[in-house]
């Protein structure tokens, strides 16, 4: 039972058509059909990309490998039972389960930010809500006679959240919409004292000059408290207003699966062991964003990881099938990441 289409299913998924595992019946199930590789959201949003090559049809993906494909939400996940509870549907008895749903946002609680935000997460939701602003906002020309925004008219986003999301959806805005005819007033809204404040010095000055360029407002050591239509409130202070609040603070564990026997952090991720298993539970994986393991609780929560994580999944399913020994995955300590700054420019760090 493979549950979500993240980045670790999807390399399962393939390796799975290429070499199907003998005696095994695999079942997908998602909520949505079509996935999105989020390491192209920024080139998306900067227009280097258009949506339809960042997203990745799991389903058909799903039928080369010889698997049912279920398209509902998982509601719950008894380990103890091995069973996976469906919006909708009964439940479906598994022998062998890995769990690649990714995470949620930070402050999604807050009052009105739900309501009156664009939040990055779930990615899919983000990007066909964002590409259709984007659209509604594309200034009208001869041929088309459009009912977009007028060229040069000015469009406020304010975006919070100042880790490497946030200041890459700031220029990556900045240049699309100007791009456009547009006339964007950015505003970057962190709760720390500067932009990539976890970042190296030099790479924290980089980015500052560039936002000193780019002409991106700045509003540091401010937390935002709720939001309301075309306004957030911060602690302290006037609120800010924009036409787009862009909802960007940082990764959240779901609350799915919420089964008491499940361990978990004190954030709230699942806690697995190195062969990716759920501690406590054989045979049960979870990978990607929705979990965190025990011996190396300093990874981040990177596309990079997910992506690593694929081989070793996949090996341990048929192991765990096969009943030989699992092998146990090191996640490395660095990685190139580039910032996306929009105009074709990157800040690789």
């Amino acid at each position: 039972m493979l549950v979500g289409g993240g980045h670790a299913h999807v390399q399962v998924l393939k390796r799975f058509a290429m070499r199907p595992p003998p005696g095994a019946r695999v079942v997908l199930v998602v909520d949505r059909p079509i996935a999105v590789y989020s390491g192209m959201v920024p080139g998306v949003v900067a227009g280097d990309y258009r949506i339809e090559e960042a997203l990745i049809d799991v389903v058909p993906l799903a039928r080369r490998a010889g698997a049912s494909v279920v398209l509902a939400a998982a509601t719950d996940l008894d380990p103890v039972r091995r069973e996976l509870s469906i919006e909708g549907r009964p439940p479906l008895r598994f022998d062998l389960a890995s769990l690649d749903v990714g995470s949620s946002v930070r402050g999604l609680e807050l009052p009105g930010v739900a309501e009156h935000t664009l939040a990055t997460r779930p990615i899919g939701r983000f990007v066909e809500r964002l590409e259709a602003r984007i659209a509604a906002l594309d200034p009208p020309d001869a041929e088309s006679g459009g009912a977009g925004a007028q060229r040069g008219a000015t469009i406020r986003v304010v975006v919070v959240g100042g880790g490497a999301a946030g200041c890459e959806l700031a220029f990556t805005l900045e240049s699309r919409l100007r791009r456009a005819g547009l006339r964007p007033r950015i505003t970057l809204v962190t709760s720390d004292a500067e932009p990539l404040a976890g970042a190296p010095a030099a790479v924290r000055r980089r980015l500052a000059a560039r936002i000193a360029a780019r002409d991106i407002a700045l509003r540091t050591r401010t937390r935002i408290l709720g939001a309301a239509a075309g306004l957030l409130l911060p602690d302290a202070g006037e609120p800010i207003g924009g036409d787009w609040l862009v909802w960007a603070t940082g990764a959240a564990p779901h609350a799915f699966p919420s089964h008491p026997a499940l361990a978990r952090d004190d954030d709230g991720y699942l806690l697995v062991r190195d062969s990716l298993e759920l501690v406590g539970f054989d045979g049960i994986f979870a990978v990607g964003d929705c979990a965190r393991q025990v011996a190396h609780p300093w990874v981040p929560r990177a596309g990079v990881y997910a992506v690593r994580q694929g081989p070793f999944l996949e090996q341990n399913l048929r192991a765990r099938l096969d009943g030989r020994p699992l092998a146990p995955y090191r996640p490395q300590r660095d990685f190139l990441s580039l910032l996306n700054l929009g105009d074709g420019e990157a800040l690789a760090v």
